[in-house]
């Protein structure tokens, strides 16, 4: 919020400092009859101006640097091409000295046209390219690892964290500015458990900014437009994203940005129970079928032992006669030992 309002106060004092500039050239070059008509103009100018800024400010990083290096192919052709414009004037018999505005009408034409052609021809093609630009480095940063993007479901979910504390995540987190208003949202949100995943996951922000600089990264699209601004940033900074969401993950997967779902993370983390492989478990309360029973291995994975409600709240020996994979994740299935013997 701080940033919005420096920014926005900057804005308004740039559109200040442009109208006082158009007074003066009123005073300078006109009368003081037109001075409302400078500073007008002047204003005019200077809101353009700013609307073209936030206009470029929420464009990708590329595109931006698209345009940039067009504009600069564009005036080094034209500055190339303008030295052949005296000569095409000279062959058509046309004195260049004494006629100095044709001269300078073809150098205005050439520039449009070089600028026109290069930038079109960057935003054609600069999805395949890449152009590594010389940066001063402040700090030290790992390199080689491409940067990881938190959206708010990992942030609220926090497994995130113990990842990043065993250096399997070990790389720069960047968190957008628009996930961390949403977690705003969510902590003064009336609904209490809204409210309480909310808090949690600006506590845990702000632990890994503590302990693992986890950066923010500025964005000015509105809650809701999360996941559009991870997929943007993720392709501009050539980076990954870390979420619980099935969604964000399966629109990365089409627009081919990695996307590390948390949730596939531990269920691939949990124990290999193999059919045939004896084990010993808690049976904690009754299954949904007739006689079952209801237990749950280390790693949270639930067991579901046939003819296993008289062993209700005892530890039993069980043999694991199978396994499946649902959306809620793994679930086993089993019978007592000492039915199979």
């Amino acid at each position: 919020m701080a940033e919005r309002i420096a920014l926005h106060t900057v804005r308004g004092f740039f559109i200040l400092v442009c109208a006082g500039i158009g007074l003066y050239m009123a005073d300078r070059f006109g009368s003081e009859r037109e001075q409302l008509h400078w500073m007008l103009g002047a204003v005019a100018v200077a809101v353009i101006i700013v609307a073209v800024e936030v206009f470029a400010s929420r464009g990708r990083a590329s595109t931006l640097s698209a345009v940039v290096f067009g504009l600069l192919l564009g005036l080094i052709l034209s500055s190339l091409f303008q030295q052949v414009n005296g000569l095409i004037l000279a062959g058509f018999g046309v004195e260049v000295k004494h006629d100095e505005r044709s001269l300078g009408l073809m150098n205005i034409v050439t520039t449009a046209l070089c600028c026109y052609f290069g930038v079109t021809l960057f935003l054609h093609t600069h999805g395949r390219y890449k152009i590594i630009v010389p940066f001063v480095e402040f700090r030290r940063e790992v390199k080689d690892r491409l940067p990881a993007l938190l959206d708010t479901s990992a942030l609220i979910d926090g497994r995130i964290e113990q990842l990043v504390a065993a250096g399997i995540v070990n790389c720069r987190l960047l968190v957008p500015r628009v996930v961390l208003d949403e977690l705003h949202a969510l902590s003064d949100s009336a609904d209490k458990l809204k409210r309480e995943r909310g808090r949690r996951g600006l506590e845990l922000l702000e632990r890994l900014r503590r302990e693992r600089q986890a950066e923010i990264v500025a964005s000015e699209q509105r809650p809701g437009e999360a996941d559009n601004v991870l997929l943007g940033l993720a392709v501009d900074l050539g980076g990954w994203i870390a979420t619980t969401d099935a969604t964000l993950a399966a629109r990365g997967k089409v627009q081919g940005i990695q996307v590390v779902n948390l949730n596939e993370v531990a269920d691939g983390m949990r124990l290999q129970a193999m059919p045939g492989e004896r084990i010993e478990v808690n049976v904690l309360r009754e299954g949904e079928g007739p006689q079952q029973g209801v237990g749950f291995l280390s790693d949270g994975t639930m067991v579901v032992v046939e003819n296993g409600k008289a062993s209700i709240g005892r530890k039993v020996e069980i043999e694991i006669t199978g396994t499946i994979r649902t959306s809620a994740g793994r679930i086993v299935f089993a019978k007592p030992a000492e039915e199979r013997k």
